[in-house]
């Protein structure tokens, strides 16, 4: 756990302007009805889903701009071509096949036109599946298959400090020690895909 911690530190450094959320994961509410959730912070990004008043999230990293990085909510998933994955014999779960395999952050189905991906699964990596559709993860893409997992580590949500309360009640719920030597063998490779939407709504 901690290695993966420090994985997902130092790649978020490297790949956007954050500062480390003192040094937890840090529990708080949120406070604006159906508050948005996006896919990332850049004027592309795209509502993965919404957030009642009173929902927690945890929140890993705050930029200088004022989004928050958070733990993926549970109406969350993924996408991962269905030809990059091995299926179990229940189908309930996976395994990468092939050398690397783009997550790709799930959407608003037929409400999202391209589709944001910002990290690589590695082979052999496992995945928890929840389901399969045949979609486009950008306009000009090939109609495939495509199969819905729960967000792998490392990749975040992000909402706006002003849909949370940071004032009160907030609660550690996990050490994060950016200043770890484990080896980084397997950390992840973050990169950002172009994309071509039209900035989403980030008002409620």
């Amino acid at each position: 756990m901690k290695r993966v911690f420090s994985a997902i530190i130092c790649a978020a450094f490297a790949f956007f302007p954050l500062n480390l959320y003192a040094t937890q994961a840090v529990r708080v509410q949120v406070t604006a009805p159906r508050a948005p959730v996006m896919s990332s912070t850049n004027p592309n990004a795209y509502v993965v889903c919404r957030l009642d008043a009173g929902a927690s999230v945890d929140i890993y990293h705050e930029t200088a701009d004022g989004w928050l990085a958070i733990r993926p909510p549970a109406d969350c998933f993924s996408l991962v071509n269905a030809s990059d994955v091995q299926l179990s014999e229940t189908n309930s779960s996976g395994k990468i096949r092939s050398h690397e395999a783009k997550s790709w952050i799930g959407g608003y189905e037929g409400l999202v036109v391209n589709y944001e991906s910002v990290i690589t699964l590695k082979q052999h990596e496992h995945v928890r599946v929840q389901a399969t559709r045949r979609m486009r993860v950008t306009p000009d893409a090939p109609l495939q298959t495509y199969i819905k997992i729960l967000p792998p580590n490392g990749e975040f949500r992000w909402i706006h400090k002003r849909h949370v309360n940071l004032t009160i009640n907030q609660k550690p719920v996990a050490q994060v020690n950016p200043s770890a030597t484990e080896s980084h063998t397997g950390m992840r490779n973050y990169q950002t895909v172009r994309s071509e939407i039209q900035p989403a709504s980030y008002t409620t």
